[in-house]
């Protein structure tokens, strides 16, 4: 990438490193968040362990940024985001789960559940 794509040209914002890293850790999760919907569709089951914990420790990242450059991450938090949701989507029309606020699969009393 070249120096003035990158904001690095005479008068431009240069990134740190923190905020490099973070946006390469940030591009990377939404790639594998793409991957991970291309082998769901194709009928491969995923495993998503260690994904919650990736993302809290991309948050805690990201909250750790000066402020000016927090800001130039929203772009790529918003890609991801993006992802993360379609995923969400794919993975609930392939299980049939529900999606979004309110009680979801087994959340409340099923076929088998007794009469109180």
């Amino acid at each position: 990438m070249s120096d003035n794509a990158r904001g690095t040209g005479p008068g431009e914002f240069s990134p740190s490193p923190a905020l490099e890293a973070t946006t390469m850790i940030v591009e990377t999760m939404a790639a594998t968040m793409l991957m991970a919907r291309a082998l769901l569709v194709a009928g491969h089951r995923i495993d998503l362990d260690g994904v919650e914990r990736e993302i809290g420790d991309l948050c805690a990242e990201a909250v750790a940024l000066p402020r000016a450059e927090g800001r130039r991450l929203r772009p790529a938090l918003q890609g991801l985001l993006s992802e993360v949701e379609a995923l969400e989507a794919d993975l609930a029309a392939r299980t049939g789960a529900r999606t979004g606020t309110g009680p979801g699969p087994g959340t409340g009393p099923g076929p088998d559940t007794p009469p109180a």
